[in-house]
């Protein structure tokens, strides 16, 4: 993170990230996206690690751990949306 995010927060759209992190093959079905790509990894992860949705902290932290390169705001949205 850098000096500006941690003092006026981290605008950025975490799907810009998501899009960047998870990006979709061209041979892929086309209704994959990158949303769907890191919902299903999520999903996994959590899995793997017997983290519940319910356990939002745990399941952010878990998310981030098993990708570093996530910054925070993205590893929420991914965490809030595995619930829709």
């Amino acid at each position: 993170a850098t000096l500006k995010n941690l003092i006026f927060g981290d605008r950025g759209d975490p799907r810009t990230e998501i899009g960047e992190l998870f990006p979709v093959p061209a041979d892929v079905n086309a209704g994959a996206s990158s949303e769907s790509t890191a919902r299903d990894w999520a999903r996994g992860v959590l899995a793997d690690n017997d983290v519940q949705l319910t356990e939002e902290l745990k399941a952010i932290v878990t998310i981030r751990n098993a990708e570093p390169r996530l910054s925070l705001k993205t590893a929420a949205y991914i965490a809030a949306t595995l619930s829709h």
